[in-house]
C-alpha cells in the first residue's frame, strides 16, 4: 500500500538514477524529515508499488537508486542469490547443531501465556 510519506521518498529518489547518483538512508531521512529506520522500512514496504517509475536498488556502501544499467540489476540479483545461499547454509548448520544437542530438529513450543498453574514455582501462594 502506498502512503503519503512513501510518495515523498519516491519523489526524492527520482533524482537518484544510476549507482553513481545513489543516496543513503541518512541523506534521505534528512531530506524528507523522518528517521533513517522509517526511510528503510518505507522503501522496503512500498517499492513494489513504484514499478511504473523503474526498479529501485540498494547497494551497501552506496545507497538507494533507480537502476539505469543492466549491470546494476545483475549485481543486485547476484548479491541476493549469495545471501539466499548463505542463509540456507546457516539454517542447515543450525539444524545440525540441534540434532547434535538432542533436539532432533523438533522444538516444543512454549506456552504463549504465563499462568501460576503452569509454573507452580512462580506462585506466591503457599501450598
Amino acid at each position: 500500500m502506498r502512503t503519503p510519506m512513501g510518495d515523498t521518498i519516491l519523489a526524492a529518489l527520482r533524482n537518484h538514477r544510476g549507482l553513481e547518483n545513489a543516496v543513503t538512508a541518512p541523506q534521505l531521512a534528512v531530506e524528507v524529515g523522518i528517521n533513517e529506520r522509517d526511510v528503510r522500512r518505507l522503501i522496503a514496504n512500498e517499492c513494489r508499488h513504484w514499478t511504473d517509475e523503474g526498479l529501485i536498488l540498494a547497494r551497501p556502501g552506496h545507497g538507494f537508486f533507480f537502476a539505469t544499467e543492466a549491470e546494476e540489476i545483475l549485481h543486485r540479483q547476484a548479491m541476493l542469490l549469495r545471501l539466499k545461499h548463505e542463509a540456507a547454509t546457516k539454517v542447515a548448520d543450525f539444524q545440525q547443531l540441534m540434532r547434535a544437542t538432542g533436539f532432533g530438529g523438533h522444538v516444543r513450543e512454549r506456552p504463549t501465556t504465563f499462568t501460576h498453574e503452569s509454573h507452580p514455582e512462580k506462585n506466591n501462594n503457599p501450598s
